[in-house]
């Protein structure tokens, strides 16, 4: 067996796929989907978030800068990521906010309100 059959098989293990189709053995409810793909879109913002402010901090810590101010190109690339860290940081605090009032509205609601719905009476038809 060689080198990368072997690869292919530890991952196949790791990751669950011996080649037969991902079943589960019941369905994802609503909630549980919206929970997956808001967890993906924040992460997701989160990493570039993340990765532009250590790609920035290390681009003007690592070049040499004029002693009076700061370069010209520098500048402008400095505005350009303010911009950028800017609109993730609304994007992320939105989603986040978004998240909380909605988990403390459905909070506030059944503390207000019982667990149990109320009956249902069946009343005849008026046709």
């Amino acid at each position: 067996m060689t080198f990368t059959e072997k690869l292919k098989k530890i991952l196949c293990i790791m990751l669950g796929i011996d080649g037969q189709p991902f079943i589960p053995e019941e369905r994802m409810t609503v909630e549980q989907i919206q929970v997956r793909v808001w967890a993906v879109v924040i992460l997701t913002i989160a990493f570039v978030f993340a990765s532009t402010v250590l790609i920035a901090i290390t681009s003007l810590i690592f070049t040499i800068q004029p002693m009076l101010r700061m370069a010209p190109i520098d500048a402008i690339f400095a505005k350009q990521v303010n911009d950028a860290m800017l609109l993730s940081g609304g994007v992320l605090g939105g989603v986040a906010g978004m998240t909380f009032v909605n988990a403390g509205v459905n909070y506030v609601y059944k503390k207000l309100t019982d667990e149990t719905p109320p009956p249902v009476k069946d009343e005849p038809d008026a046709a």
